[in-house]
């Protein structure tokens, strides 16, 4: 069966069907449990409401026409609307139409009352290009009325593989994706007309799933898998504190402090040592020195190294990974401390202004990488080091495979990808997030995980994670620091669930 974190794109989940159909599961059977099942999950939610389905002539059509049948039976007021004539409908359109016992004619007015529901079953993810005008004046007349909407499979007008859409798109009160969740229903701006989510199952052969999970030339034909982020994706690699451990086995996380905005450099140290990092310093020039020292906790070391000292402070193998980038400055004499720690082959972070004098160089960060390193763009600083498209999830594969790093942008819809092709897509991040200097956490967090030994990309998904529901036990109003204290409860209750 699939996993729940799974999301296949549309022409994959097309795959998966015409696989099915070779297995002997029939196009009609798989069209009439798709409807059965919406209809039961639309009568659980609204048992009494008078309904409009608005049909497609495609495979999302057929499963709207079958889903009507079965509303009508459950005992609901239901009538069906169309744009186009039946015949201009494919085959399984046509036959799932002639179950039904009236004839509908096709008609641009959209007359959805005030007290009726939605069911949208226009195109589904099979749509790959804007909603026709008629249909875009439909959408906004639905908007308008705020009625609930039913998706089936995904609101019509939203791209299933990127969440992009192009015009006017029908806004889900609640969405039924069949067989799983697509990528669409997490991106923005998808994810916002996407409402409430559930999955429905179909009757894939199971041989079918095993196929999907061990057969090397069948996962290579279906290509890069997407996952919702979740400690089953990293929680075997996420570090536990032994017996026989000490500081120094759980590593020494190592913050370039800059000398005017101290206050980035401060919370990311923080943030290093709350996530689990051994020993934790702030490595900062003379100048700047007493401003770390006086500010942070007595437990974080503050180093004073000036520039001509640094390839010396790299020699230390204790201090074996390294943040760049909070409140660093762009300057030239960031980019050559840049240059300095990833030619010591240590791990690295890479956030804020360590990305920044790159820009238009990423050919020359690429070169350079040569050890685990994570990069923590938000958008701006993504776009000055690599093209960005309508499709974040291929321009960030892209970025991670072109440089060798795991690029993760950050984002109410935080995409994190690595060199070998492994994508996922963060969903438990609150909108309060969006506070200054919340980045500097996450970056601190990435650091601590990765100085104790967590692989790269493991690291920057529980870090994500990790600074999600972090933030969700902040709540409404929360600082960056309330981020840094919430991590210890985060930690204890993600080690009871992965011992449970």
């Amino acid at each position: 069966m699939l996993a729940a974190h799974t999301l296949y794109s549309p022409s994959q989940v097309a795959m998966l069907d015409a696989a099915a159909v070779e297995a002997g599961v029939s196009l009609q059977t798989l069209v009439y449990v798709a409807g059965t099942r919406a209809a039961e999950a639309i009568h659980a939610r609204w048992p009494t409401k008078a309904i409009v389905v608005l049909c497609g002539p495609g495979n999302n059509g057929a499963d709207g026409w079958i889903a009507a049948q079965h509303l009508r039976t459950l005992g609901h007021k239901v009538r069906i609307r169309i744009v186009a004539p039946q015949e201009q409908a494919n085959a399984q359109v046509q036959w799932a139409a002639s179950l039904w016992p009236e004839h509908v004619q096709p008609s641009d007015d959209c007359d959805v009352q005030s007290d009726e529901l939605v069911v949208d079953a226009l195109f589904g993810t099979g749509l790959k290009q804007a909603l026709s005008p008629v249909l875009q004046q439909w959408a906004a007349h639905i908007q308008t009325l705020g009625v609930p909407v039913c998706a089936l499979d995904i609101a019509s007008g939203v791209n299933g593989a990127t969440g992009a859409i192009e015009g006017q798109a029908l806004k889900a009160t609640l969405t039924l994706s069949f067989l799983c969740a697509k990528p669409g229903h997490y991106l923005l701006p998808g994810r916002e007309y996407t409402g409430e989510l559930q999955v429905l199952a179909l009757p894939f052969p199971f041989a079918l799933w095993q196929r999907a999970e061990t057969d090397a030339a069948w996962r290579q034909r279906l290509g890069t898998v997407t996952h919702v982020n979740s400690p089953a994706l990293w929680g075997a690699q996420f570090p536990v504190a032994g017996m026989a451990g000490h500081k120094y086995t759980r590593g020494h996380a190592s913050v370039v402090g800059g000398e005017q905005l101290t206050g980035a450099a401060r919370l990311a140290a923080m943030a290093a040592q709350r996530s689990g990092a051994g020993l934790t310093s702030v490595v900062a020039s003379a100048q700047a020195w007493s401003v770390y020292a006086t500010a942070l906790p007595s437990s974080i070391m503050v180093q004073s190294v000036e520039p001509t000292q640094w390839q010396q402070a790299l020699l230390d193998e204790r201090q074996n990974t390294w943040l760049v980038g909070p409140g660093a400055g762009v300057t030239e004499h960031t980019k050559q401390r840049v240059l300095k720690i990833l030619q010591a082959k240590k791990s690295v972070v890479l956030d804020a202004d360590a990305l920044t004098v790159f820009k238009g160089q990423a050919a020359l960060l690429a070169q350079t990488i040569a050890s685990p390193c994570v990069m923590t763009p938000h958008e701006g600083e993504f776009a000055r080091l690599f093209t960005r498209s309508s499709d974040k999830l291929q321009d960030v594969i892209n970025a991670a495979q072109q440089t060798g790093a795991v690029v993760v942008l950050k984002g109410a819809d935080t995409v994190i990808a690595a060199p070998d092709g492994r994508v996922v897509i963060n969903a438990n991040a609150p909108a309060y997030l969006a506070t200054g200097g919340s980045g500097d956490v996450l970056a601190g967090i990435v650091c601590g995980l990765l100085s104790q030994g967590m692989p790269a990309f493991e690291a920057a998904c529980a870090a994500v994670w990790m600074h999600g529901e972090a933030a969700q036990q902040c709540g409404v109003g929360l600082v960056p620091e309330d981020l840094i204290a919430a991590l210890p409860m985060v930690q204890r209750q993600l080690s009871s669930s992965l011992q449970g």
